[in-house]
């Protein structure tokens, strides 16, 4: 059974995919049976499993201990549920990597696939059903998924919500390899995995350029992080007050802002900065911005849109 892992911050939209998910998969499954019965494989079931429905509630996340074996219990639904055949899907924070790491070695020891779908909300303005510490806690704790350097974290699917959808031919490919990687003993069969091999995209968030610079991610965040660093500067030395502010970049030709409305300004932390900067350096790891002054005119602009109310 391949396990589809999904991740991402508390109130991200990982139900909202699942359920996109688990409806594309189903379609999927019906328009390739002939290559389920090619293979003398049944059409495969998907086993759809959350917090909720695996009894694990929000504040476990606020002990350590609980939420140790609120993962045990997640690793255990999945040891017991892994075959070769159906999906299981994990709708779950899943934001420590060595737990990916772990799930993934399990799915490694069973023969079977596996794909992580990483979800990504940019434009979420609350903390929905979380308490506003502990969100703001969860998010300092995430460990961003690293596809480049961990392979635990491949194949890997990005998706901005609102934005993005996953290519369901390459999400099934990658966990039906074997229904694929042979050769097609009749022409209609062939006709059918050249379909699917070519209808494959990449969406907005998962576009691979070959890296120009080879400290392109260290330039990334050095980047970003000076920009936050001059911001938080600026916040001390100007305190919210009557209309919007505007904290200019200098140094840049086109003369860069950013505008803060008061009412932004008075609840803008650290915490909600640092996690902008994470969102937008994970959403363009994979592909190149270009120079320091490329990748800081596109965060500008970045937390200028999320900055806004």
């Amino acid at each position: 059974m391949p396990l589809v892992l999904l991740t991402g911050y508390p109130n991200s939209g990982k139900t909202t995919v699942s359920k996109q998910l688990i409806s594309q998969l189903k379609e999927k499954f019906a328009e390739q049976s002939q290559l389920f019965e090619s293979k003398k494989l049944p059409i495969p079931q998907i086993k759809y499993y959350n917090d909720e429905s695996m009894g694990i509630d929000k504040t476990v996340y606020e002990n350590s201990l609980l939420e140790k074996n609120a993962r045990a219990k997640i690793f255990s639904v999945v040891k017991r549920d892994l075959n070769k055949s159906d999906i299981v899907l994990i709708d779950s924070l899943n934001y420590i990597k060595g737990f990916r790491y772990q799930l993934h070695c399990e799915v490694k020891n069973l023969n079977t696939t596996f794909a992580l779908v990483h979800v990504m909300n940019p434009n979420a303005k609350d903390h929905g059903t979380w308490s506003a510490q502990l969100y703001t806690e969860l998010v300092q704790r995430y460990e961003e998924p690293n596809p480049s350097s961990n392979r635990w974290d491949t194949p890997y699917f990005a998706v901005l919500l609102g934005e993005d959808e996953i290519d369901i031919n390459d999400l099934f490919i990658k966990l039906y390899p074997q229904l694929v990687s042979t050769n097609a003993k009749d022409a209609h069969q062939q006709n059918i995995l050249n379909k699917l091999r070519q209808s494959t995209k990449p969406n907005s968030a998962t576009i691979m350029n070959p890296a120009s610079q080879s400290n392109y991610l260290t330039l990334l965040d050095q980047t970003t992080t000076l920009v936050l660093q001059n911001l938080q500067k600026w916040l001390k030395e100007n305190p919210a007050f009557g209309d919007i502010h505007r904290y200019v970049i200098h140094g840049l030709e086109n003369g860069e802002f950013i505008d803060i409305p008061p009412s932004v300004q008075v609840n803008l932390n650290i915490a909600k900065l640092q996690r902008l900067k994470r969102q937008f350096i994970t959403m363009n790891r994979l592909r190149i911005l270009g120079d320091a002054k490329t990748i800081e005119k596109n965060f500008i602009q970045y937390l200028n849109k999320n900055l806004s109310e």
